[in-house]
């Protein structure tokens, strides 16, 4: 006696049918991101929006001293947030971590200084 095997007895685990409303978001393309370095990670790059790199580099800028000793972080972050545009930093959402990631690409490149005690405090030369 032959068997026949039927597809649908065979897999008897349906698939969900595939989303009709797939999420508005939408994933960055290549061009949308940058390189950035890490002082603590010499030779490794990461990928970040360029966007608000490029906002918060500007923003930066224009707040930071040119001379030691430097501003803490704290208050560089408090301070940058008057300068970010609206769109692309809703409510200064955000802006701690985008510092960060700016100061710490800035000093891997020698663009940026740290104080020489701590707390952290930070200068262009």
């Amino acid at each position: 006696m032959m068997l026949r095997h039927c597809p649908a007895a065979v897999n008897r685990r349906a698939l969900p049918p595939p989303d009709p409303c797939p999420s508005p978001r939408r994933t960055p393309t290549f061009s949308d991101t940058i390189e950035v370095q890490n002082v603590g990670q010499p030779g490794k790059t990461y990928r970040a929006d360029a966007t608000k790199y490029a906002e918060m580099r500007a923003a930066m800028e224009k707040v930071l001293p040119t001379a030691p000793p430097g501003v803490p972080v704290a208050d560089l972050i408090e301070e940058v947030k008057p300068h970010l545009s609206p769109t692309v930093f809703p409510g200064g959402e955000t802006a701690g971590w985008w510092v960060k990631c700016v100061q710490l690409d800035l000093e891997a490149k020698g663009l940026l200084k740290r104080g020489p005690k701590p707390p952290v405090r930070l200068c262009c030369p």
